[in-house]
């Protein structure tokens, strides 16, 4: 259960919040979400503005050294969040990066991905970090759900709970970070996008109950810090009016309120989705939605405008559209999330040492190996047999672009050219490209690379990306490989290739350990965390 608060935290709570102004206490319940501001920027905002959190977004080491330093001269404490999903690397450009969730769920081994969760906490609050706002227990049913996909660890109640937990303690472990399961009550069902509408979940008040009430219960029960609702509606426990349909979780009490503090007894904080979303935007006014989130059930904004929300916010306490005891629950909140991972104390964590950092590249190494799950091998064209000096040719299929280097693959390449192999590389090529190439190569491998926001709104292939299978060019050939390195759905575009991988990501660990399993130096003894049978 969520570690209880002690006598002398209470105190000094009590003594900040009694001594706080109701401008102070409107900032504290925004987390802001810090861009391309400078320092001297984020200075400025935050002498005028003491915010409760922030949010720090992918970047340099040296650009979060930078952001981490802007807040060392607040009074309160801020307390900085970041979606370190599968490790300190998903944020800070450097540190280590797991393969994504779902690969750590295929190896079924509960204690890789505790470790995973202690690596990103210490890597992490290293860094400058108190607040990962992970791991997701969505239910991964709908194949077209574009939000959870590889980020999930699996589509039943069971197999997402027993990797879940692990995952929260090891997090947390020893206060080091807070964890933030998402998104209440449940994404994975729909097939569209909370960034552009509010998604809903469908299930029945019984069928809820016997699978997202399940995990919800139980990582309640292993002492989550705090939950975020998304911007999905629920229509069992709040059918809402009108055309727009049901609410989402984040602007309805029945379903923070009723159902996650009162049915469930989740006694953390709340944090909301980020609000920018249309999720929750095409329900209420711009001017309205940090101020009826918080009303809600809320107890912290997740992307609140520091200048504008601090200002809504005090004026709907004054005009009585918002409660003081509402926001000062909210502020009591927040101020006890900063006391579980002891930035009321002061308390220091040590880096990790060479030592650890070691035993943590040992996990990736392991996660990636054993996650690797043969889905079709119909020809036996598995392992290959290749001599050095071979040609193969390498083909990533994916929405790539100049930010996205890493969606390319490159490590596949470095691997085979590190074990001898010649090798040619293309990105999306037409059809009557393979059709001309393929036969040049003694192997020929279809690397499909796409993951949640690869494309918004899809994790399926479009347009051109599907044009490279046209005339089914494959069935020429008997030596074509085909992986995915992200959503692991593709055999229901392609049912009709004789062969197929998931290596569920595309970290580097999970591009060396596809090589790997392709050259017979590994087996594949991934157990697939999804029903396949679409």
């Amino acid at each position: 259960m969520l570690k209880k608060i002690t006598k002398k935290q209470q105190e000094v709570i009590g003594e900040l919040l009694s001594n706080m102004s109701i401008e102070e206490k409107a900032s504290q319940v925004l987390c802001w979400n810090i861009n391309n501001e400078t320092p001297q920027e984020i200075e400025a905002i935050l002498a005028e503005h003491p915010l409760g959190s922030v949010f720090i977004p992918p970047c340099s080491k040296n650009r979060v050294r930078e952001i981490v330093d802007c807040l060392k001269g607040s009074k309160i404490p801020i307390i900085v969040s970041g979606d370190l999903e599968n490790g300190a690397g998903s944020v800070v450009q450097g540190d280590l990066e797991f393969p994504m969730p779902m690969a750590a769920s295929a190896t079924n081994d509960p204690s890789l991905i505790k470790t995973v969760g202690l690596a990103a906490a210490s890597q992490g609050r290293a860094r400058g970090f108190h607040w990962t706002l992970a791991p997701i227990v969505d239910l991964a049913l709908n194949y077209n759900n574009p939000i959870t996909g590889v980020r999930a660890l699996g589509d039943s109640a069971s197999q997402v709970i027993k990797m879940a937990k692990p995952y929260i303690e090891g997090i947390q472990d020893c206060d080091r970070m807070a964890a933030c399961c998402k998104h209440f009550p449940g994404d994975g069902d729909d097939d569209r996008d909370q960034h552009f509408c509010t998604s809903v979940n469908s299930l029945s008040k019984e069928e809820w109950h016997n699978s997202y009430g399940r995990v919800w219960k139980e990582v309640i029960k292993a002492g989550t810090m705090t939950i975020m609702p998304g911007h999905i509606a629920l229509p069992f426990q709040d059918s809402g009016k009108g055309y727009k349909g049901a609410p989402p979780a984040t602007l309805s009490k029945k379903i923070q309120i009723d159902l996650l503090r009162t049915e469930l007894g989740f006694d953390g904080l709340i944090v909301s989705d980020a609000i920018s979303m249309v999720g929750i935007n095409s329900h209420v006014k711009a001017d309205e939605v940090a101020v009826k989130n918080i009303a809600a059930g809320s107890d912290m904004v997740l992307f609140g405008n520091p200048k504008e929300d601090t200002q809504r916010i005090i004026d709907a306490l004054k005009n009585k559209k918002l409660s003081m005891d509402r926001i000062d629950d909210a502020v009591r909140r927040v101020l006890e999330l900063k006391a579980r991972v002891g930035l009321l104390d002061g308390v220091k964590f040590s880096a990790p040492n060479k030592e650890q950092l070691e035993s943590f590249k040992l996990v990736d190494k392991t996660i990636a190996e054993k996650s690797i799950t043969l889905i079709r091998n119909e020809k036996d064209l598995l392992p290959l047999t290749l001599k050095k000096g071979d040609k193969v040719l390498t083909v990533t299929i994916g929405y790539i672009d100049k930010d996205s280097e890493k969606r390319e693959l490159p490590e596949v390449d470095k691997e085979l050219q590190r074990r001898g192999f010649k090798v040619t590389h293309l990105v999306n090529p037409k059809h009557t490209t393979l059709l001309k190439e393929c036969s040049k190569y003694k192997a020929v491998f279809i690397n499909i690379s796409i993951i949640h926001q690869s494309r918004l709104g899809t994790t399926r292939m479009t347009g051109e990306l599907l044009m490279s299978f046209w005339r089914a060019f494959w069935v020429n050939f008997d030596h074509v490989v085909f992986t995915s390195f992200g959503s692991p759905y593709h055999l229901y575009e392609l049912p009709a290739i004789p062969n197929y991988t998931n290596v569920y990501s595309n970290a580097i660990s999970s591009q060396k350990a596809a090589v790997a399993f392709w050259l017979g130096d590994i087996k594949a003894t991934g157990i697939s965390p999804i029903m396949l049978n679409i």
